[in-house]
Parts: C-alpha cells; structure tokens; sequence
C-alpha cells in the first residue's frame, strides 16, 4: 500500500517519471514537448515536428508520463495500416508496453477486444468504417493517439470518414495526440478543423475564423495572430532548431527500361489514363481509384500489377463488377494512402 502511494504521487518530486523507465535515446526536444503536454491542463496536443525528429517516441513518452502522473490506462493508438506493427515493436521493446493490434484480419475474434485489452493500435482505414467505428466509440477511452493525423481531412462542405471518426472520439476523451509533420497543406480551412479536435474553442466559430483569417490570408498581422493562438496546442520543432543531423544529400539515379519494359510501360500508362478519365465522366470514383492502384503497382510491383490487370480481366470478361460493399469504405483519404 506504501509502495502504490509513493508511485502514485511520485511525479511531485520527479518531474518526468517516464525519462528513467525508456530503453531508447531522447533528445532534449522530446522531453520539453513531453514536459510541456503532460503538465498542462488537457493533455490535447499536436505533435508537429518535421520527419526524422521522432514523433513515435515522444509520443511514447507523454502515453508513459500520463499513466504515471494521472492513471490513464485506456490507450487507442490510430495509425496507417502500414505502420501498426511498427508503433507495437516500439512501445514494447523502448516503453515496455504490450499492444494489441486489431484489424479486419482478426475483429470477428476479437469483437469484443476494444474492451477486452486496455492498450490498442488499430488502422484509421479500419475504423473509419462505421461497422467496425461504432463498437470503439461505445468504448472509454482515457487517451486517443492519430498518426499522420493530416489524413484527417475536412472541409466545411464536405467530413471525410476518418474525420468524422476522429471528432466522434475526441469528445469522449481526456487527452488527444494528433501526429503529422505537414499540418497545414495549403487550405486553412483544414487547419481549423485539425486544430477543432484538439481545441474546439481556440480559434472560435468558423464563421469568424473566415472573416479574421481566411479572407485576411495576406495580412501579415493577421498571420501571426492566428500562429500565436495556434502554437498553444501545436508542438513544431524543426530540425535546423533542433540540430546534431547528419546533413543528407539526394541523388537521382536515372535507369533505362528495356525495349519490353518501355512498351510495357507505355502501354499500361495509357489504359490507366483513358480507364481513369473515362471513370471520372461517369463518376466512378471506385474505377477511378482502381486505376490509381494500377499506376502505383507499375511504378513497384510488376508481378502484382500483371496479377491484378488478370484480375480485372476475369472480372470483365464474365460481365462482373466490382461489389459496391468493397468500395463502402472508399473516402478522398484514401489517395493520402497511396502516397505514403
């Protein structure tokens, strides 16, 4: 009982418990971004800095201090599918915290795992469908972590699904970590309604956000306004900030196809280019989205492309199309996949 006491108050007197129970590295502007999210008020951050400065770790260390200083014991880690196992090898092998992943591959045994395990890391593409959505938004959450949250997207016309989700669960928990090195993409719009999840309230109602910011884009006093306000939520460090970076230099190494792979090459293009077009004038999103995969197995994986054009092939010869089921969860965030 002693012991559970002198655990429990122990941040009094060690400002961050979690430095001494990492098995990794930090570098000073983890620990002040961890320091700075864990003591405030709401521990509702975005976590901005740019590639390569370790984003991951710090936030495995706000997830480690949080447990400590306030109990949090209920943890969604939301990421890109490609990047579940990664996020499970590094709380486990530097913060020495087991995650569950679940996906499509194992919800029907694990339908009740959103309650069943405390620390899940799961697939935004996953819960962003409202089949598999609903159950986790039944479930508490103490804190919700979005990687690469710049998938997030919304505009006033138009919430994607991972948005919708995301705005859903923000409201049904305490603390909130939203990861991505490119915040702001050009639309202002779309910051407002990332920096919304965080803090509903920062940056005021929309439509005084479009008159103070939006339609004054050019105003350099208006600018910094709007950079003060929202560097109290947003954490952004640059690495000519941060330093001690091995400068790295880029070189294009040019090859030149075979005659085969050319024609290959040029063939392919354009029956992706014409499917694509003719699909945009119908308003086929799900073709056009097929012929995206097309494109970018060309540029990775021949023996995958040839296997799905064989496919589609079959597919087209017996006058079949594609079940409007496996497009349900189609959604403009999943070009953002596809570029990752």
């Amino acid at each position: 009982m002693l012991d559970a006491c002198r655990i429990k108050i122990s941040h009094l007197y060690d400002k961050l418990s979690s430095l001494s129970n990492s098995r990794t590295r930090l570098l000073p502007h983890q620990i002040e971004a961890t320091y700075h999210v864990v003591t405030s008020v709401a521990p509702r951050f975005i976590l901005a800095d740019e590639v390569g400065l370790g984003k991951t770790i710090e936030a495995g260390l706000i997830l480690k201090e949080l447990m400590f200083r306030k109990g949090f014991s209920r943890i969604l880690v939301c990421a890109p599918a490609t990047l579940l196992v990664q996020w499970q090898q590094e709380m486990k092998n530097k913060f020495n915290e087991r995650f569950e992943i679940i996906n499509r591959s194992n919800f029907q045994e694990a339908a009740s795992s959103w309650q069943k395990y405390p620390r899940v890391i799961t697939s935004i593409d996953f819960i962003k469908n409202p089949k598999y959505g609903e159950e986790i938004l039944r479930t508490r959450w103490d804190v919700v972590v979005f990687d690469e949250a710049h998938r997030l997207r919304r505009d006033y016309a138009k919430v994607t699904h991972a948005y919708g989700f995301a705005e859903k669960i923000s409201n049904k928990c305490q603390g909130l970590l939203l990861l991505t090195a490119t915040p702001f993409r050009g639309k202002l719009e779309e910051l407002f309604f990332l920096i919304r999840l965080v803090d509903p309230h920062i940056l005021g109602p929309y439509t005084s956000f479009v008159q103070e910011y939006m339609m004054r884009s050019g105003d350099e006093r208006a600018m910094n306004d709007l950079k003060n306000k929202i560097t109290k939520v947003m954490l952004r460090r640059r690495k000519i900030e941060v330093g001690g970076f091995t400068k790295r230099h880029a070189i294009t190494v040019r090859l030149e196809l075979s005659p085969e792979e050319r024609i290959f090459y040029d063939e392919t293009t354009e029956y992706v280019k014409r499917e694509y077009n003719l699909a945009m004038a119908e308003k086929s999103r799900a073709t056009g989205f097929i012929m995206i995969v097309f494109q970018k197995l060309l540029d990775s994986s021949t023996r995958a492309l040839l296997r799905a054009l064989e496919n589609r092939k079959m597919m087209l010869e017996n006058k079949m199309h594609f079940p409007v089921s496996s497009f349900m969860d189609f959604d403009e965030d999943d070009f953002d996949a596809l570029e990752n």
